[in-house]
């Protein structure tokens, strides 16, 4: 979600200006042009620890705020998931590939040899790649749980968005006469109400998701089934207001005059576009009973997209 989940070109370029520098250096035949020399394998060793520090210290201050921790745990999260389903998706193959082998040896031997294949280890590769497969996994679950206890002070964001949106002041008498007609009235009231209707739904999204999550962990007295029903009821909210950000961008995008769509109005609305985009058919597949049609591993594809571009953004912001 924009809200909670919420390489320049230059610098490729500078990349590739440095590559073709490398390449002539390396096939100038003058000999009167040095060869640059490498640097000595102390030096960079030395450099190792202070490298290691610029890392941690731009982390550090990736984590420092509530939304900068969910988007660095968004994106360590739908990763190992992602490099999970990867990894048993390739594991279970070659396990499936390796009994089909077996099983075929097995019709060209005498039985008592056909006792010792039943028994014949997994390959250690795919074993290796499975066992790892469930580790990324349960990672990946304490990950999200702890976005869910990162998540479960959201309402306090939201009511002072409601309050923000409820303090607006409106447009004056005097500016809609200016038009000659209510247009601008009229816009400013459906503006609102879209954006109060997108507010409660994130109320809603919040307040099911936090009941589903105490109850699960004895906090509070649910069902079973009650849990389960607001766990879909949560994620359908999330849902109702990602394909409402979807329309409300559409229409941005039809009331914005050519020339204000300037370059950096053009890659903020497709930055928001595309990842909402992106959401879209996650909150309808966890939005259906049981689970909808994607495969898992399309489902982790689909959430890296906004996870990754997220991490990226806030990465360059805390430079």
């Amino acid at each position: 979600m924009t809200d909670v989940a919420d390489i320049a070109a230059d610098s490729a370029s500078t990349e590739v200006a440095a590559a073709i520098d490398s390449a002539v250096a390396v096939v100038d035949p003058l000999p009167s042009i040095p060869t640059p020399a490498k640097a000595p394998i102390g030096a960079v060793l030395a450099a190792v620890p202070s490298n290691a520090d610029a890392f941690a210290g731009h982390l550090l201050r990736c984590l420092q705020t509530r939304a900068g921790a969910d988007a660095v745990l968004q994106f360590l999260c739908y990763s190992s998931k992602l490099s999970g389903s990867v990894l048993e998706t390739l594991s279970r193959n070659a396990l499936r590939q390796s009994a089909q082998k077996l099983i075929a040896m097995a019709f060209q031997l005498p039985p008592a040899t056909t006792v010792v294949l039943s028994s014949a280890p997994a390959p250690p590769g795919a074993a290796f790649a499975l066992n790892l497969a469930t580790k990324l996994k349960a990672f990946a679950g304490i990950l999200s749980e702890a976005r869910t206890i990162n998540r479960l002070w959201g309402l306090l964001g939201l009511y002072f968005a409601l309050k923000r949106l409820l303090s607006r002041p409106r447009p004056k008498k005097e500016d809609s006469e200016k038009e000659g007609s209510s247009s601008v009235v009229l816009a400013h009231h459906f503006d609102t109400v879209f954006s109060l209707t997108q507010i409660f739904s994130l109320i809603l999204y919040q307040v099911f998701e936090n009941l589903a999550f105490l109850g699960s962990k004895k906090a509070i007295d649910l069902k079973p089934t009650t849990m389960g029903k607001f766990g879909l009821l949560s994620v359908r909210c999330w849902g109702a207001y990602t394909f409402m950000e979807l329309a409300r961008l559409l229409l941005e995008r039809t009331r914005k005059s050519a020339e204000a769509k300037d370059a950096a109005w053009a890659n903020t609305w497709n930055k928001s576009f595309f990842r909402n985009l992106a959401w879209a058919p996650l909150t309808v597949q966890w939005g259906m009973i049981g689970g909808g049609p994607l495969p898992e591993t399309a489902v982790n594809l689909l959430a890296m997209y906004p996870s990754t571009g997220q991490m990226i953004d806030l990465w360059r912001e805390t430079a």
